[in-house]
């Protein structure tokens, strides 16, 4: 069994409303096609810097930045 601990980000992008933003994954995805999810990245090496991975999917995948 390999006990590898994989890593990576989920991140809950909340507007001024309190309203939480989710995507719908591509139902070619191998995990949770078609499903509601967070925007997210992943598998990371422990070693790589979570918080600015975390903007930049957010950047990429909704188009806008976030503090």
């Amino acid at each position: 069994m390999n006990k590898e601990v994989k890593h990576g980000v989920i991140c809950i992008v909340m507007n001024p409303k309190g309203q939480i933003i989710l995507l719908k994954r591509s139902p070619d995805k191998k995990y949770f096609p078609k499903k509601w999810f967070f925007v997210s990245a992943g598998p990371l090496s422990a070693k790589d810097d979570k918080k600015s991975i975390a903007l930049r999917e957010i950047k990429d995948e909704l188009g806008v930045e976030v503090k």
